[in-house]
């Protein structure tokens, strides 16, 4: 039920991590996970709603500050395993059974153009994006509990801890169809932000700069800005949708009101840089950096 990667690299205090986070993250009941009654599991199974147990393993990511962690965990929906389709045996993945979406997403391009050529930035984006996303109720969403299922323990770090089944409540990093699921979430709330707060000029500012989970947007002020912000996190509010806290710059320096002094150095713990689209954003400097890593892996013979 649970796999990981075979990696002669990896190091032990990843697979503390990764024994840490499942236990306590993705499996507390009320967040990410859930652990049903065997009445639960029965009603499902007789239901016919599917039956699957999720493979997961881990990514490294890389991170601006040695502060924030560098490993993702994943699950591996594109693994292939013999699977009882309508009372036959066939080789196939959960992958392949679920709804497949290729979102369309904004040109990175056609972002920065706008974004640089405005005076002031505006940047932000969604906290854990995907996983803020939870099934509705009805047979769908018990559906997308019950092909998620995951054989744990109840107690980890008792001695012979029995064990449990767990289902993931949330969606997750590695399903085909999670970037289409969140792509409709933000179509959403650009939706709202022009029917609700009836404000046509914000929605396409968020609309035109949003990437995935990120947005980076150009506007004409620091007052249009903060305003612009507002109307972002209050339409991702209705919906329990977190945000990271906002960095408006420009070519003076960082705001934090939108009629105070710009700053042109971080506070203690505060970063300069963090990551954006791929690239390197100076928050002070409202400055953009590419990086160009040589990653050259000679094989061993």
């Amino acid at each position: 039920a649970y796999c990981m990667q075979d990696k002669k690299k990896t190091n032990k205090l990843i697979l503390v991590f990764v024994t840490f986070f499942l236990s306590l993250i993705i499996l507390t009941p009320g967040n990410f996970g859930s652990n049903f009654g065997a009445e639960t599991w029965k009603s499902w199974d007789e239901q016919e709603l599917g039956v699957n147990f999720i493979s997961t393993f881990f990514t490294r990511k890389q991170q601006t500050s040695d502060a924030k962690i560098k490993t993702r965990i994943v699950t591996n929906s594109s693994l292939t395993r013999p699977s009882c389709i309508e009372g036959r045996i066939v080789n196939t993945s959960l992958n392949n059974l679920l709804p497949q979406g290729s979102p369309k997403l904004n040109n990175i391009v056609d972002i920065l153009l706008r974004w640089i050529t405005s005076p002031v930035s505006l940047t932000t984006d969604l906290r854990s994006a995907f996983t803020n996303i939870h099934p509705t109720p009805g047979r769908d969403g018990e559906t997308m509990k019950s092909v998620r299922r995951l054989w744990w323990f109840k107690d980890p770090f008792q001695d012979n801890p029995s064990p449990t089944m767990y289902c993931l409540g949330r969606l997750h990093y590695g399903d085909a169809s999670s970037s289409g699921c969140l792509q409709e979430l933000v179509n959403k709330v650009a939706s709202d932000i022009d029917e609700v707060k009836n404000n046509k000029e914000h929605s396409k500012l968020y609309s035109e700069g949003s990437y995935v989970d990120d947005t980076v947007a150009g506007c004409s002020s620091v007052h249009q800005a903060f305003s612009l912000f507002e109307d972002i996190e209050s339409s991702f509010d209705q919906y329990n949708v977190p945000l990271h806290p906002p960095a408006i710059s420009s070519k003076e320096g960082k705001y934090d009101t939108p009629d105070g002094v710009p700053r042109t150095s971080p506070i203690e713990g505060e970063a300069t840089e963090n990551k954006l689209l791929g690239m390197v954003h100076n928050e002070f400097q409202d400055s953009l950096r590419i990086e160009i890593n040589k990653n050259i892996n000679k094989r061993k013979k």
